[in-house]
């Protein structure tokens, strides 16, 4: 899915999950930078099987740190953006998800839909087992394109 404009909090359930998604999905990528946090916290009534977040990967274990919202301001370039994993783990198992992996260089967090996830993962299915720090020498090339 692509948009024209920004996704805030205040328009991601009715103007992009009600107009783009009419049926239960498999995957849900979600990573718009600063206000990533924010707008998962506002999905509601939408219930993919798996989703994957950008977290901030900077912030230990412990941290349940989120960036300040502003729902006109991207990512300045900075350390400075989205929220601490343990913070998504909390939005996420009111959500009815769980934690079941994150990437090796501490960018993306997997969850899956409580009611699929049985046996199939290794746990615990917490931040404290699962998280990844930030490793940017994993990172080959900037993921994004040069101005």
């Amino acid at each position: 899915l692509s948009t024209s404009g920004w996704i805030t909090r205040s328009n991601i359930h009715d103007d992009v999950i009600r107009e783009n998604f009419q049926n239960e999905i498999d995957l849900l990528s979600l990573d718009i930078d600063r206000n990533t946090f924010y707008a998962f916290e506002q999905m509601r009534d939408f219930r993919p099987r798996v989703i994957v977040i950008e977290y901030n990967g900077i912030f230990p274990v412990g941290s349940t740190w989120a960036i300040q919202y502003q729902a006109n301001e991207g990512w300045d370039g900075t350390h400075r953006y989205g929220a601490a994993l343990k913070k998504f783990e909390m939005a996420a198992k009111q959500k009815g998800y769980l934690l079941v992996g994150c990437e090796s260089t501490g960018t993306n967090a997997f969850f899956v839909r409580e009611d699929l996830v049985g046996e199939n993962f290794v746990g615990p299915l917490t931040t404290e087992f699962h998280y990844e720090p930030y490793r940017q020498y994993l990172l080959r090339e900037m993921l994004y394109p040069k101005a």
